[in-house]
Formats: structure tokens, C-alpha cells, sequence
């Protein structure tokens, strides 16, 4: 409660607690009412105490559910999310001169696994076998893995035997519910008996990509998950040559997965966490200090990570260039305005993340002040070829506050530095001093009103 958790989802923990904790002092009664109110104001916004005739969300229908316009909508939205990690050239790929794709793996035709955890009832699930399909190309199926934890090698040889004489092999492999979830660690798993770091694909998983580029050079990896998986050994690996993050993409994942796979989408997704190499690099699991080294997330992080936080790329390039800040000194409660441009200097249209970062100056004796921030962040959709646009990002004190251990929010004075990057090729960075004393944001006009709950 004293952190802001506002509400205490599915547990009786505050119900029991609480009174006793007001009673000895450990919490505050203007907390409490605090919670009750952002709680309670959240409700109000969205219609609930509302006549039920004025809340038009109250009168969906089954014709308006699963409409051709929504199943798009979807569609549209599932292939924007899917980040790709790696490619030589070899994407999007050409349907007409492919006379055999093999599309492997414990997750290739699977269905409920697309969905993750939480979920309603999909009119139907296209798995990436089935989307594939579609298309026409011609393909043949094995699972090799008989699923996610994959104990041993035993059901590798079909597999094997179909990718062999295919031009590529489409290995669609990572996690699904059974291994990772809420209320549940990822499941430890082996592979013939020997333990497999919890980062990385479960269970035999990677020995079948291993076997299959032994015997055909000439796969692509396509990634289900939902929490990281790390992949250092097939990304360095040359036999690989593209890789694809879906994450859990839901009912149309085989149709999105399928349109990144053949240009039908050009792929621009941004990795939402940062991808470790193994859990060798990972914090102790009993400390959860942001700052313990190496520090967790982006925000702390001071390793080498496999991806960054904001990674992706595109089967187009980009080029950034004139980054340029409003001013080169501003107040503790001042307003900074970045601009940068972009070009398209590849062969095919594509959407770019323009991603604003901040690194605050160090501070002795502060070490939750992280190393970098992210600030501002634009999806720039479809910009042709040889396109330009420009992007114009306001970073006023509240985005460039820190937290503190209370939770406050504050500007610290000092010599900061703005990144703008793509989060893979481009790179600007300029140089920019906040004056004044530290402040709480609060005390800034114009503060947003959630910091003065």
C-alpha cells in the first residue's frame, strides 16, 4: 500500500492486514483514501456508476464481435508487435521460388500455446504451419519436440528426414503456458538428463535447431514466447539466417508470422525488455535491488546483453541525422523539445520506432538514478522509400524526473545527454545541462495531477 498498490487483485491480504497495519502505524488512513480514490476515479471515468443507457459499451452485440474490420484490426496489430532479430538477406522470402519450405517445431502447428495465459475464447486459432499454408507454397510439417520441455531427442528423426531436402526450414520453437506463467518460476528443464539454463529454449529445443542446420544450413527461427528467451549460440550461429520474435501472438499469429515471412509485412517491432545471454548475468534471484550489479533492466543494466531493450530491425534502412534540442540549458522545471529526421534510404517502405532516451548525470550517493531513461517514443508507419520525416518530442520535468526511495519524483541539476536511436543502426546523441536546485516535480506549474494524489 505504502508503494502504491493500489488494489490487492484476488487475495484477502489487505482485508486482513490492513486494519491492524493502521492500527500499529505502519500505514497511513490519507494512504488508504488515496488508493480507494485513484481506484475508484478510474471507475467513474469509464462509465460503471453510470445509467446503464448512457454507457454505450453496455450494448455490444454479438454482430459486433469477430467483425471482418476487428479480425483486421488484429491482424494488423499482431504484425506490428513481431521483432526481427536477425536476418542476412534472407527475408522477406520469394513464394514462387520455393519449391519446399519444412516448418518444424514444438510450437509450429501448436494453437492454445499462441494465446498465453490470459485469454477469452478465439473463434478460431491459425497456427504458423496452417499460415504458411495458406499462401500455397508447398510445405511439410513435423513437430520434432513432442512439446515445449522437449526431454530428449528420441522424436527428432522425422523431423530431420523432412528437413533435409527443403530449401528452408522454418523452426518454430520457444515457450508456451506449461512452462511459464503467473503464480509459477519458468519450469527447469533438461535435455537427456542434463540441466538447461532457465533463460534458455527448454529441453532439447536447440539441439533440434543444432541437428537441423547440421544436416541443412538454411533455417529460420521463429521465437513463441512470452518472458525472455535467450538464443546466443543459434543468433551467432550461420546456419541460422534470419530469426523472428512473436512473442505469444494470438488467434492470427500464423497469418502475421506468414505475412512477416513472405514481405506481405514489413517488420517493425521493438523488443519490451532486455534479452541476457543466461542467467549467469541476472542479479541474485533474493535481491531485488535495481541497482545490485550487473542492475536490472535497461534502466541499470552495465553487461553486454544479447538485445537491448528497444531492439529490432527492418527489411528496409533508415538513416538518422539533425538531432537537434530546443536549447543547451534549461530549468529544473523547464521544458526541452528534441528533434530529429529520418530518412528511408532502402528498397522497400517500413515502419521505424524513433525512440527518445536520457542519461542523467552520476550522482554520489545516488545510485537509484538509472544509467538511462527512455523519454519519448514514435511508430512512424509505412514511410516510403527515399521518405523523410521528422520527429518533434517534448521531455518536460516530469519525464525527466527520477524516483527516489520514497517514490517521489525529482529533477536533479546536472550535465545530461539525449540518444535518439532506431534501437539498432542509428545512433545521434547531443549534450544538454539542467540549472537550478533539486525539486520535486510537484512543486513545478503545470505538474501532471497523479504525482499530487
Amino acid at each position: 500500500m505504502n508503494a502504491s498498490t493500489d488494489l490487492d487483485l484476488g487475495d484477502t491480504t489487505y482485508i486482513k492486514y490492513l486494519p491492524v497495519a493502521l492500527k500499529d502505524n505502519l500505514v497511513q488512513l490519507e494512504t488508504i483514501q488515496r488508493a480507494v480514490w485513484r481506484s475508484l476515479y478510474l471507475r467513474i471515468r469509464v462509465g460503471d456508476f453510470d445509467p446503464v443507457s448512457l454507457v454505450p459499451y453496455q450494448w455490444i452485440n454479438g454482430s459486433q464481435i469477430n467483425t471482418p474490420d476487428s479480425q483486421a484490426l488484429n491482424l494488423k496489430m499482431t504484425a506490428e508487435s513481431i521483432v526481427l532479430l536477425k536476418n542476412t538477406g534472407t527475408l522477406p522470402l520469394k513464394i514462387l521460388s520455393i519449391k519446399k519450405l519444412a516448418v518444424i517445431g514444438p510450437n509450429a502447428n501448436a494453437s492454445t500455446a499462441l494465446l498465453s495465459n490470459y485469454q477469452g475464447i478465439p473463434a478460431f486459432i491459425t497456427t504458423v504451419y496452417e499460415g504458411i499454408k495458406s499462401t500455397g507454397v508447398p510445405v511439410e510439417y513435423a513437430p520434432g519436440c513432442p512439446d515445449v520441455t522437449c526431454a530428449n531427442k528420441s522424436s527428432f528423426s522425422q523431423a530431420l528426414a523432412v528437413a533435409a531436402d527443403a530449401d528452408f526450414v522454418i523452426a518454430v520453437m520457444g515457450l508456451d503456458g506449461t512452462v511459464e506463467g503467473e503464480g509459477h518460476d519458468r519450469v527447469n528443464t533438461t535435455c537427456d538428463s542434463q540441466p538447461v539454463d532457465n533463460l534458455a529454449l527448454p529441453g532439447c529445443q536447440t539441439a533440434l535447431v543444432e541437428e537441423i542446420i547440421a544436416i541443412n544450413p538454411r533455417v529460420i527461427l521463429v521465437l513463441i514466447n512470452g518472458g525472455p528467451v535467450s538464443i546466443p549460440t543459434l543468433y551467432a550461429n550461420s546456419g541460422v539466417l534470419a530469426i523472428l520474435e512473436a512473442f505469444y501472438p494470438g488467434p492470427l499469429g500464423g497469418n502475421a508470422v506468414s505475412d512477416v515471412l513472405f514481405g506481405e509485412y514489413n517488420p517493425g517491432g521493438r523488443l519490451p525488455y532486455t534479452v541476457l545471454h543466461d542467467t549467469t548475468q541476472l542479479p541474485v534471484a533474493t535481491d531485488y535491488n535495481m541497482t545490485t550489479p550487473p542492475g536490472r533492466t535497461h534502466r541499470y543494466y552495465t553487461g553486454k546483453p544479447l538485445f537491448p531493450f528497444g531492439y529490432g530491425l527492418s527489411y528496409t534502412t533508415f538513416k538518422y541525422s539533425g538531432l537537434v534540442l530546443s536549447a543547451s540549458t534549461i530549468t529544473v522545471c523547464g521544458t526541452l523539445n528534441v528533434k530529429v529526421s529520418v530518412q528511408n534510404v532502402g528498397d522497400v517502405a517500413g515502419d521505424d520506432v524513433i525512440q527518445v532516451y536520457v542519461e542523467p548525470p552520476r550522482l554520489s550517493g545516488m545510485p537509484f538514478i538509472p544509467n538511462i531513461q527512455l523519454v519519448g517514443f514514435e511508430r512512424v508507419n509505412s514511410l516510403p522509400v527515399a521518405g523523410n520525416y521528422t520527429g518533434s518530442y517534448e521531455v518536460n520535468a516530469y519525464l525527466l524526473s527520477l524516483v527516489d526511495r520514497d517514490g517521489e519524483h525529482y529533477v536533479f541539476p546536472g550535465s545530461y545527454i539525449v540518444m535518439v536511436t532506431d534501437g539498432a543502426n542509428n545512433r545521434l546523441t547531443a549534450p544538454f545541462v539542467i540549472e537550478g536546485s533539486v525539486t520535486n516535480v510537484k512543486e513545478c506549474p503545470g505538474a501532471p495531477s497523479c504525482l499530487a494524489c
